[in-house]
């Protein structure tokens, strides 16, 4: 019986060390990608707080006038699919 409680303490102790190698690992691999997607968390923050509607609108229709014609119907469909994104983002906040 003594084998099998040295055996098992033996085993909990790798477990242990290799569960703390592997806590350290995703600790460097999330603050690399943490670091990595700072820039989203900043774009949605502007997102949220920002007044959509009069600046989008302001920005659709530059972006409009200033397309070539062969292109309005490209850009339209960019800037739906756009203003479905931001209510998407404003509706989960």
């Amino acid at each position: 019986m003594n084998a099998r409680k040295e055996y098992l303490r033996l085993r909990r102790e790798t477990l242990v060390v290799l569960s703390a190698a592997q806590r350290s690992e995703m600790a460097f691999h999330g603050e690399r990608l943490q670091r990595s997607l700072r820039w989203v968390d900043r774009a949605v923050t502007l997102v949220r707080s920002a007044p959509l509607v009069p600046a989008f609108v302001a920005a659709a229709a530059l972006v409009l006038l200033r397309a070539p014609h062969h292109k309005r119907l490209l850009w339209s469909g960019r800037l739906l699919a756009g203003w479905r994104f931001l209510r998407l983002l404003r509706s989960r906040s």
